[in-house]
């Protein structure tokens, strides 16, 4: 079950990721090109008055042009960076005729002052560029570069820019950067519902003589300089890679590594990743996750590849689970992680409590000689054995498992003086046992009956008797699960037993309980050719399989359980459990109620559980931050 519900938990953690890491897009992007694409999603331009035209621009095939006299509005801005957004980036390219005038290249209006937030314009006298961003106190943060006007008219500017709460206004001129000498400690005005481009600053101040092209604005992003110099380097050409409106999306490449996928308590175990990146690398994370506490190992990186490793030692004991993550970022602060569950294996021996040959020392040859031993283990024991050594014979014993950490050997002895110096076990996870005994038996010959019979040499005719003959039927198991995902299905299991009494088995075998309508049971013999559910002979040391044939149907429900019984001169009962998916009852049926497939309503139930254990841990995450 526990490996169920890991292979769940892990397809459905993946699903959860690549929904993180879809692309950045631009919120509001104007291309210039005469046509619907001057259009951003609810942004509309507003000629005021309409005299504006289209030239060749510097990406794609246009851009719009300004003779000095008139500007537009854009209107629906406040639709797509509504609010009042924590910080806005900007970037486009500018061409400059003349020397302007007071003139604003662009502006973001204040929704209840009709005044600029977020501002970009010109100065004719000292010349230079400024960019403001508004406080909600009132108060204006600006960023002012002094330009000479011979490196900055008469051809094509990219200029770039981010401004907001708690950051520094910063401007890129050419791919050249430039910050504002204090930080924006201040909340921003909320923007309306226009933005200006190419407007005079105030009355008779004058408009923008010059172009303009490929204008974007981010709300709550902050370009990179990764992202500048992308924008910057694609603006080159007329058919440029711009012309998707692509930045730096992807995220960095990872190989994630464990130096062993087998741990148990005590282990080191070694967690590492190899990491790569198109534009430049910022931090690596190595999470672990130990029954539901993070503990956090920070890696800061830089460049385009880099390296982070951690080794940790297993606290945890036995079938306890770790998740294993490692999670980087670039410095677009797109990401890339990766998650390994491991569970925690059994480093313990078995341990034996007992072994014991009936309490006697002393046996004949005809007598059924029982070695037993009591072993337990934190997990399923593949094999018990006992030593027994005579005089010219050594033999290694196959105990059988009865239920409750009880193993036997039964066997009639021939007649000497036998050792048992130790018996040893084994666990599914190879641990291994030896323990010494030193027990020791005899065996002699067969007492003379009462009822011998002097023939006529005088010789002596033995009777012998069997004193235990009852049947013991082992299946190595004391109960057995089928899992079921989903209903129809079927499901046919074998499971193989051994009559390891003295006495024969005869009887039937039945499903009994609420599992009846939905387990069908036989008795088969070794080569499965012949099955039976009636008048069934099991002989002494014989071996052969019950056969279960499931057919699971919708009336199955959230699972059920019973018994198969072999019925006789013996009762034996094997425990059968049917389970469904973890929180069948609590969650997924209710999605079967409304009409949906089990496959999918299982998918829809763990995407949702899992996704409000991620949004916790980013609450709780960002409440310890």
């Amino acid at each position: 079950m526990k490996m169920i519900e890991a292979i769940f938990l892990m397809i459905l953690i993946m699903a959860m990721l690549t929904i993180n890491t879809m692309a950045v897009k631009e919120q509001n992007w104007l291309k210039f090109e005469d046509n619907n694409d001057d259009n951003a999603g609810a942004l509309v331009l507003t000629p005021n008055p309409v005299n504006i035209t289209y030239t060749e621009g510097k990406t794609g095939a246009k851009a719009v042009t300004f003779n000095g006299t008139q500007g537009f509005q854009v209107s629906g801005f406040n639709s797509t960076c509504s609010g009042a957004p924590s910080n806005m980036s900007f970037s486009g390219w500018f061409y400059f005729n003349s020397t302007p005038k007071q003139t604003y290249i662009f502006e973001t209006i204040e929704v209840s002052t009709s005044q600029s937030v977020y501002a970009l314009f010109r100065n004719p006298s000292p010349s230079n560029i400024k960019f403001h961003v508004k406080n909600a106190d009132d108060t204006y943060n600006t960023l002012t570069i002094n330009i000479s006007d011979a490196n900055f008219t008469n051809s094509w500017i990219h200029i770039a820019g981010v401004g907001g709460s708690n950051m520094k206004p910063t401007l890129w001129i050419n791919n050249s950067i430039y910050e504002a000498s204090s930080t924006n400690n201040n909340a921003i005005k909320p923007l309306g519902g226009l933005a200006g481009i190419a407007r005079e600053e105030a009355t008779n101040q004058g408009f923008l003589n010059g172009s303009i092209d490929d204008l974007r604005f981010w709300c709550n992003y902050t370009l990179t300089p990764n992202n500048v110099s992308f924008l910057y380097n694609g603006g080159s050409g007329t058919n440029n890679s711009l012309a998707t409106g692509a930045l730096d999306v992807l995220p960095p490449s990872l190989n994630a590594t464990l130096n062993t996928s087998s741990i148990s308590q005590n282990t080191v175990i070694n967690v590492s990743g190899n990491i790569s990146d198109n534009t430049g690398l910022s931090f690596c994370e190595i999470i672990t996750n130990e029954t539901g506490t993070n503990i956090i190992y920070n890696f800061t990186l830089s460049g385009t590849s880099g390296f982070c490793s951690q080794n940790l030692t297993v606290s945890l004991i036995t079938n306890n689970v770790i998740n294993f993550t490692i999670r980087v970022n670039d410095t677009s602060n797109n990401f890339n992680r990766t998650s390994r569950i491991l569970t925690v294996g059994d480093n313990t021996a078995p341990v034996f409590e007992n072994v014991s040959t009936q309490s006697k020392t002393s046996f004949t040859s005809t007598e059924i000689i029982n070695i037993t031993a009591n072993v337990t283990d934190g997990s399923v024991l593949n094999f018990v054995r006992c030593t027994t050594n005579r005089t010219d014979t050594h033999t290694n014993n196959s105990l059988t498992y009865l239920g409750n950490d009880l193993w036997s050997f039964s066997s009639t002895f021939a007649i000497a003086d036998y050792n048992i110096p130790y018996c040893y076990a084994q666990d599914s996870s190879s641990n291994e046992k030896v323990e010494p005994t030193n027990l020791s038996f005899s065996v002699s010959s067969a007492s003379v009956s009462s009822d011998a019979i002097a023939g006529g040499g005088g010789s002596l005719v033995i009777i012998e008797k069997q004193i235990n003959t009852t049947p013991i039927i082992s299946y190595g198991i004391t109960a057995y699960s089928f899992f079921v995902l989903t209903t129809p299905s079927q499901s046919l299991k074998y499971l193989k037993f051994r009559n390891i009494g003295t006495g024969d088995f005869t009887g039937k075998v039945e499903t009994i309980g609420i599992i009846a309508p939905f387990i069908q049971s036989s008795i088969c013999n070794i080569d499965l050719t012949s099955c039976e559910t009636e008048k069934i002979l099991i002989k002494s040391g014989q071996t052969g399989f019950l056969l279960l044939n499931g057919s699971f149907t919708n009336e199955l429900g959230s699972g059920k359980a019973g018994i198969v019984r072999l019925e006789g001169n013996k009762v034996f009962d094997l425990n059968i459990v049917i389970d469904r998916p973890p929180l069948y009852d609590l969650i997924i049926v209710k999605f079967i109620d409304l009409g949906m497939p089990q496959a999918l309503a299982i998918l829809v139930s763990y995407t949702i559980v899992i996704g409000g254990l991620i949004l916790v841990v980013i609450i709780v995450r960002g409440i310890y931050a």
